[in-house]
């Protein structure tokens, strides 16, 4: 996926509405381009060294426990663990409706990486993956996310419902797990099919499940833009933040950099 490979998403955005509201992108996978695919999942899966959180499996709305999936021995010449995926397990969890989630798939494809990249330029802000995969169910508790999140959709159909947030642009971690989720009214339902993105704001309560019996597989792309009046609300409730660059110094310093080149 090059910068052209996202045009059709940028396309579709519309800078005043941006994070405003969610927003389905009707695409195919010819115009998305080079895409990975689920046997070039199970080739990172086989031949990395992946371990929890990084790799995990949730069902019924919780994470099931990292050994029920990975097998875990000890190397013949350190002695220290060394972690594998069981195939058998992975695949029996899957047929009982669990999803398998891997976060940073950038890591391990370069399409992937070209797109967040991509993404990073488009919206200025630091952008993370994960890839999904289900047979079927959803796997996943309705729930929303502190990050704005673009879902694209490789393989089979996955339905999204979607409500309004009940926490206004949230900035922490976790705390759709806290709220109450007995009186949550969907007032949207998206199916995505290969090709297809959907653009859901931070705050967004979500539920996806599968659709028909081919499977799902998607790849997400997250990120979280700081917005002003963020920025100023963190500085008036705690003083001692450092995070913030003195962006002067790395603009004069990068300029610097390159007269020198």
């Amino acid at each position: 996926m090059k910068l052209e490979s996202i045009g059709f998403i940028a396309s579709e955005i519309d800078p005043m509405t941006l994070g405003k509201k969610p927003i389905h992108i009707q695409g195919s996978l010819e115009r998305l381009g080079e895409v990975p695919t689920v046997a070039e999942l199970r080739e990172v899966l086989l031949s990395h060294e992946l371990s929890y959180p990084r790799f995990l499996m949730c069902k019924n709305g919780k994470p099931l426990p990292a050994n029920d999936y990975i097998m875990t021995t000890e190397s013949t010449r350190y002695h220290d663990p060394v972690h594998s995926v069981d195939f058998e397990a992975v695949g029996r969890l899957l047929s009982e409706g669990a999803v398998l989630q891997l976060d940073r798939v950038h890591k391990f494809s370069l399409p992937v990486l070209e797109l967040k990249n991509d993404l990073a330029c488009m919206f200025r802000a630091t952008v993370d993956t994960g890839a999904f995969l289900a047979r079927h169910g959803s796997g996943f508790a309705p729930h929303w996310d502190y990050e704005d999140i673009i879902a694209v959709q490789i393989a089979g159909s996955r339905r999204w419902k979607l409500a309004r947030p009940t926490v206004a642009e949230p900035i922490t971690l976790g705390t759709s797990r806290d709220l109450s989720e007995k009186n949550i009214v969907w007032d949207q339902e998206i199916v995505l099919n290969p090709g297809d993105a959907l653009f859901v704001p931070r705050g967004w309560w979500h539920h996806c499940d599968v659709v028909g019996d081919e499977g799902s597989f998607h790849i997400s792309f997250g990120y979280m833009p700081f917005r002003v009046g963020q920025v100023i609300d963190f500085s008036l409730r705690d003083t001692s933040l450092t995070f913030l660059p003195n962006t002067g110094d790395v603009a004069n310093d990068l300029i610097g950099a390159l007269q020198v080149v």
